[in-house]
Order: structure tokens, then sequence, then C-alpha cells
């Protein structure tokens, strides 16, 4: 997808320009996608765990 750009093979040059890329042509995030990580997201997969 539109995030496997930041991607980058081991080696320092490869790293160094993946982060240029992505620095200067941000993918969209959209609300949808980073409500995975909101407070009360990560605290209902926490109380998840209880359950198991």
């Amino acid at each position: 997808g539109e995030l496997a750009r930041g991607l980058a093979d081991l080696t320092s040059p490869a790293l160094a320009q993946t982060m240029q890329s992505i620095y200067h042509n941000p993918p969209a995030i959209d609300d949808a996608a980073l409500e995975k990580f909101s407070v009360v997201s990560i605290c209902q997969q926490y109380r998840q765990l209880q359950r198991t």
C-alpha cells in the first residue's frame, strides 16, 4: 500500500533517501487509520487481554 514507500533497504544511503522522500511527500493518513491508536481503542484492547 501507500505506506510501503517507507520501507528501505538496510543501508545508510537507502534509509536516508527513503526518509527524504517521505519527508518531502508524506503519505495521506486519514482519521480512520489513526483511530486504532486512540486512547479509547488502546484501552479496549487492553481490557480484552483480561478476558483471555
